[in-house]
Order: C-alpha cells, then sequence, then structure tokens
C-alpha cells in the first residue's frame, strides 16, 4: 500500500469512528429531494426569465442543501450552527462530529474543487492533512486528527432540464491544507458500505454546539 492509500484509508477509518452513518444515509436522501423540489421550484417561477433560470437554481439550491445538512445534524444529535463561518455576507452551516468538522457544497463534476473560499482554506489549514510531496511522512501524521470534510454534491448535467439537472452523486472529501486537492474523495454510499452492519454509532453535544460533539455509549437510550 502506498502513502497515498494509507492516508485514505486512515481518515476513511475516522470517518466510520466519528461520523454517525445515520447522518449520512439521511443527507444523502435528502439532497435527492432537494435537487427534485429545488428545480421545480425555479422551473415554475413564471417571474424568471427562462435564460435565467440556470443561474437562479445555482443560487437557490445551496440554500436548500444548508438546510437539508443543518435537519440531518439535528436528527443524529450533531452539532451544526451558521455562527462562526461567514464569507462575503453568506453565512455557511457547519458541523462537527468527533474528530470532524464538515460543510456542504456544490461542485461542478466529481473530483473538482468548489469555488474558493477563505473559510474552506482556514479549516483546510487548520486540519493539518500533510502534502503528499513530504518524504518523511511520520505515523503520527496519519493518526485521526480534526479533519476538515466537505460533503461535495453535484447534478447529473449542466443544462436547465429535468434530467440534468436530478441529483447525480454526494461524496465526503478531505482536503489538503493548500485546499488544491483531495487527500479523501469517496462517495458517501461507498462510505456507508465499510461502517459495521450491527450497530449505528450517535453522536451527541457536551458543550457550546459548535465546539463540540461526543459519541453516546451504545445502550444507553439515547
Amino acid at each position: 500500500m502506498n502513502r497515498r492509500d494509507e492516508l485514505r484509508e486512515h481518515i476513511i477509518a475516522a470517518a466510520v469512528e466519528n461520523i454517525p452513518r445515520l447522518f449520512l444515509e439521511d443527507f444523502a436522501k435528502r439532497a435527492v429531494n432537494a435537487y427534485r423540489d429545488t428545480y421545480q421550484e425555479v422551473a415554475h417561477n413564471p417571474t424568471l426569465l427562462p435564460e435565467q433560470k440556470l443561474a437562479s437554481l445555482r443560487q437557490t439550491r445551496p440554500f436548500r442543501m444548508e438546510w437539508e445538512m443543518a435537519q440531518s445534524a439535528k436528527a443524529c444529535g450533531i452539532p451544526c450552527t451558521t455562527k462562526p463561518l461567514a464569507d462575503n455576507d453568506w453565512r455557511y452551516a457547519y458541523a462537527v462530529s468527533g474528530v470532524f468538522g464538515f460543510t456542504q457544497s456544490y461542485v461542478p463534476v466529481l473530483g473538482a474543487l468548489p469555488q474558493p473560499a477563505k473559510f474552506r482554506d482556514a479549516l483546510a489549514e487548520a486540519a493539518r492533512i500533510p502534502e503528499l510531496n513530504l518524504e518523511d511522512l511520520s505515523t503520527e501524521l496519519f493518526l485521526p486528527r480534526q479533519y476538515y470534510g466537505l460533503l461535495a454534491h453535484n447534478p447529473l448535467g449542466h443544462t436547465f432540464t429535468e434530467d440534468h439537472q436530478k441529483f447525480g452523486s454526494l461524496q465526503l472529501c478531505v482536503p489538503f491544507i493548500d485546499m488544491k486537492g483531495w487527500a479523501l474523495e469517496i462517495g458517501v454510499w461507498e462510505l456507508i458500505s465499510r461502517y459495521p452492519t450491527a450497530t449505528k454509532k450517535a453522536v451527541a453535544s457536551t458543550g457550546p454546539s459548535w465546539k463540540t460533539a461526543v459519541e453516546k455509549k451504545e445502550g444507553d437510550g439515547s
């Protein structure tokens, strides 16, 4: 196994340990509905010019996806807030689960990076994911730390048609510190397949809603 694969497997293991399976399943299902509903809203809006509907959809859908992620987080007991992340007069939903902090974002195609944003740069840098061009990566660098995860999603196509604007994919992406590439890029359903099938872990807050999250003990009645 090469270094890239080792890093990938360590991050996947941390995700399985720290992010509730129920949260990923719920958000993935909500994303399908969100893409469908926002397309219908824009498509049937008589006050929009046809040539501007795609642009309108790209502005409307992020707000719905922010709400859906917050709802999934709430359902699973994951702290989620829009208070600490503001960039260019836009507030972003931010959730914390164990050693992971994450946001959501549209990306044009699989593997693409989202539009540059200062808050993403700051989160990625704080996560301290090692650069692959380092020659002396130590084991300590691969241990689970504070990871920044991006729940990246995109439609099936690029034109303003119902088929093209259906939900396409949802991935958990973990960037390197420079936000110029992914240390991990994995489809949410592929990640879910890595979870143990016997139990589902939940996360709850023990402090300020945007700062901490701890894993509930199984069988505590929560």
